[in-house]
């Protein structure tokens, strides 16, 4: 009995590296169907505009308090740079929600459908409805954004001392 449990046990470790990769295999194949998901959606790209929207709105509204323009121009830049990296946090967020919720299978015929007349379609009228879900992804990351671009700020102004983030109440949009 105790000859069988240790050939159980070593068939496990020898078998483990080549389910280990099989696994890493299809984890990768789903995360590449994932961002191709993600990229036919348009979600980078809505993204990138609703980042473009925002700079050029508090551009405007810090732009009659500032000093100088070389300050608008660091604030800008420094939000810029923030937001665009909380987007990588979300898009990754998203991707990988994705690939553990989908099929390979699934994910091919999400892709396929995205190209399609009926598809295109869907991806035009349906971002009005998955604002809301954006919006919500948007909110958990907006305090470590917030925080980012007063850090970047501050180092392009040659010094302050940014504020310290306030902690991320789960439910509620900062």
């Amino acid at each position: 009995m105790k000859t069988k449990v240790c050939a159980l046990a070593l068939g496990l470790l020898v078998a483990s590296p080549a389910l280990a990769t099989e696994a890493d295999a299809v984890v990768t194949e789903l995360t590449a169907l994932c961002a191709r998901s993600v990229d036919l959606a348009g979600l980078r790209d809505d993204m990138d505009e609703k980042i473009a929207s925002i700079v050029n709105q508090v551009t405007e509204r810090i732009t009659p308090y500032a000093e100088d323009e070389k300050s608008v121009e660091a604030y800008k830049t420094a939000l810029a740079l923030a937001l665009d990296g909380g987007k990588a946090v979300v898009i990754q967020r998203v991707i990988e929600t994705c690939a553990v919720t989908f099929t390979a299978e699934e994910l091919n015929g999400i892709n396929a459908f995205y190209v399609s007349p009926a598809g295109k379609a869907w991806l035009e009228k349906g971002r009005k409805i998955m604002a809301p879900a954006m919006e919500s992804a948007i909110a958990e990351v907006q305090p470590q954004i917030e925080a980012e671009m007063q850090v970047r700020f501050c180092a392009a102004i040659g010094g302050c001392t940014p504020p310290e983030p306030e902690p991320r109440v789960p439910g509620k949009k900062t």
